[in-house]
């Protein structure tokens, strides 16, 4: 069985709240053409009506 081995930048990055944020953004847009279109996220922290983003 061969693992796969990944790098602590992309271990750190997996289990940041910024990672988590992309993940529900891309489950959430999978229901919305986005073709050509980049999806960031700006904020993760405060609520989500903090400066409407």
């Amino acid at each position: 069985m061969n693992k796969i081995k990944y790098d602590a930048d992309y271990i750190s990055y997996v289990e940041s709240g910024e990672s988590a944020a992309v993940f529900v953004a891309r489950d959430i847009v999978r229901s919305i053409d986005t073709s050509g279109m980049w999806i960031d996220i700006l904020n993760l922290k405060g609520d989500k009506n903090d400066d409407d983003r």
